[in-house]
């Protein structure tokens, strides 16, 4: 098993194989690979514009070498990077300290410290373009797959994110029609409760003109003027 380091920025995070036993700070370099350990050699850490090559090869003759060793190192190569275990204690995550860069991990000699620490490619998508565009180059078909991989991840998380968004469209779409319904039955009743018989209030009007006319006919009937009255 490679060490199987984690790298991230602050958005997306690449993830490598978990280690057995969980590792601490002290665990040896020695341990790892069951028991094995694996050559160390040099790779290359691209933050944005800045980079730094990160030579582990002094560790290689070092039985009392940990992982905190490594971890120096990659913090104090002053590129605005920063490593640690994660909270699973079952690797390292590497991430830029600086939102928007690119960062992207590659082998810095003709070895493979950067994949078997399982810190090779990038976390972000313009980052493993260009690791990929360098490795179809060379043609190297690890290398290749690595990125390849990169990419199927994140078209899952893509399509997750999608299906999440997709769902909650389709929760409020239904709760649109819901509060709508709510509105029609709400305005029916207020309707129902508030509004005026049209037919009534038009035979009632009906009735009050009718009984209108009928007493200025009375009136009229009962205030004819006489010649005198005109005379007067």
């Amino acid at each position: 098993m490679t060490l199987g380091l984690l790298g991230g920025t602050s958005y997306d995070i690449m993830e490598g194989d978990d280690l057995d036993p969980q590792l601490a700070y002290f665990t040896l370099l020695s341990a790892l690979n069951h028991g094995q350990g694996f050559p160390l050699g040099k790779f290359r850490i691209a933050n944005g514009d800045n980079q730094q090559d990160i030579d582990l090869s002094p560790l290689a003759n070092d039985p009392n070498a940990t992982i905190m060793d490594i971890i120096n190192l990659i913090n104090s190569s002053g590129i605005d990077v920063e490593a640690r275990i994660n909270d699973q204690q079952t690797g390292l995550i590497l991430f830029s300290k600086v939102e928007g860069r690119s960062l992207t991990v590659v082998e810095a000699d003709s070895g493979r410290t950067a994949r078997d620490l399982g810190l090779f490619g990038s976390p972000d998508l313009l980052g493993n373009m260009m690791v990929l565009e360098d490795a179809l180059e060379r043609n190297n078909t690890e290398e290749i797959n690595i990125c390849l991989e990169t990419f199927d991840g994140a078209l899952d998380r893509v399509l997750l994110e999608r299906s999440d968004v997709g769902a909650r469209i389709n929760r409020g779409e239904t709760a649109s029609y819901r509060l709508l319904s709510f509105e029609l039955q709400v305005t029916g009743q207020l309707s129902r409760v508030e509004d005026a018989d049209i037919t009534r209030v038009i035979t009632d009007i009906a009735s009050a003109e009718a009984a209108y006319q009928a007493a200025l006919a009375s009136a009229a009937r009962m205030l004819q003027p006489s010649l005198l009255n005109f005379l007067r």
